[in-house]
């Protein structure tokens, strides 16, 4: 693959030749950034909790697939957002005074559990290589 070939040379030739750093860039890639971009995602729809809920349903697309999952953290971030923007809507109202942090807290925990597990374990997972190429892993299909 051309960008490992090129990570190789820029980590041990050109910039601080280091073995420990070279080593960082791999699940950087893979876990990092797309955590990164489901976080940043799932803000622009509900700010804070959103985002937290964005990265932990980015989670389950990551753990899903052996690819840096970018379009679907692209994806996932939003989804996870407004899944827990209209929670909020519907059921802000209702809790009670001094259970704002525990329902608040759950909510978000489960939200987000509740859309990874599905896009981890049963849905339709497009994965992108950088050529371009295309895999689908039909639902339920643990191939």
């Amino acid at each position: 693959m051309l960008g490992e070939s090129l990570r190789r040379y820029l980590f041990r030739t050109v910039f601080l030749p280091n073995e420990q750093l070279a080593s960082m860039t791999d699940p950087m890639i893979t876990y990092l950034l797309p955590l990164l971009i489901g976080y940043t995602g799932g803000s622009m729809i509900h700010e804070q909790r959103g985002a937290v809920v964005g990265a932990i349903a980015t989670m389950g697309v990551i753990v899903g697939s052996d690819v840096p999952m970018f379009i679907g953290a692209m994806m996932m971030g939003p989804l996870g957002g407004w899944c827990i923007k209209k929670f909020d809507e519907r059921f802000g109202h209702r809790i009670r005074a001094g259970f704002e942090m525990l329902v608040n807290n759950f909510s978000s925990g489960l939200i987000g559990f509740a859309i990874s597990n599905y896009w981890l374990l049963c849905s339709w997972t497009y994965c992108i290589n950088i050529d371009g190429m295309v895999r689908i892993r039909g639902c339920c299909d643990n191939s």
